[in-house]
């Protein structure tokens, strides 16, 4: 993976414990056509604010995540990179073509390691950090045949960072879950998320966050969430 020094230059806004979290997210066109009276982005980007409005809330992880964005339509986009979440103003996304899936993946894992390079040079401490890969729809290219299955299966093994795989209505489930290392680590299987409940999406989100950022170890922590404000098309235990 090449390098390039992207944050060569930065100075560290503090020296809290640094907690990186990439969001990969899928803007192509699938998810601007209306489910049950309602558009995929535009739900996306309601949930994308709220996480912002909720981390802001909270003091210490607003000083520790670190947070990037990269959005995949037909070609990957570094949307906002990385800030702490105290500075940070959500971008909104916007609809984009097809499903590159691949280069999204490739594009974020490209950044969070230069950004792991700048804390290690800038002597911060941080945490495994956190891919969240959010897609509709069956990618351009398949992430096992051209070889990125099984570089992220490599690169969670050797605890680069850890991977949560979300799929929206119409996502290749069964592709998200061989794409994912549950048990390994902080890494959780694929899921599915329950209609467009977004904004259900990312308040779990940012309170699993505020935990890890709170805690001193970020891999111990129970993030189920709450029964009635499940995201998910799984059943949450009381």
């Amino acid at each position: 993976m090449a390098t390039n020094d992207f944050y060569s230059g930065e100075a560290p806004q503090n020296y809290q414990q640094k907690c990186a979290v990439v969001f990969v997210m899928d803007v192509s066109g699938s998810m601007g056509a209306t489910i049950e009276g309602k558009i995929p982005i535009d739900e996306l980007n309601k949930g994308l604010q709220s996480f912002q409005q909720e981390i802001q809330n909270d003091s210490v992880a607003s000083e520790r995540l670190d947070i990037a964005l990269v959005s995949f339509g037909s070609e990957a986009k570094v949307e906002h990179d990385f800030e702490l979440v105290q500075d940070y103003q959500m971008p909104t996304l916007g609809l984009q073509g097809s499903t590159n899936l691949v280069d999204g993946m490739r594009k974020g894992m490209e950044i969070l390691e230069e950004r792991k390079k700048w804390y290690r040079e800038t002597k911060q401490t941080y945490y495994r950090p956190y891919i969240i890969l959010i897609t509709d729809g069956y990618p351009d290219v398949n992430p096992s045949s051209c070889g990125l299955t099984a570089e992220l299966k490599q690169a969670v093994n050797d605890k680069k960072f850890n991977f949560w795989p979300i799929g929206v209505e119409g996502a290749d489930m069964q592709m998200l879950n061989d794409m994912a290392s549950p048990g390994v680590g902080a890494c959780l299987p694929g899921l599915k998320l329950d209609g467009l409940k977004f904004v259900e999406l990312f308040q779990w989100l940012s309170s699993s966050f505020s935990k890890l950022s709170n805690s001193s170890d970020n891999e111990k922590q129970d993030l189920q969430p709450e029964a009635d404000k499940n995201p998910f098309m799984v059943t949450v235990t009381a």
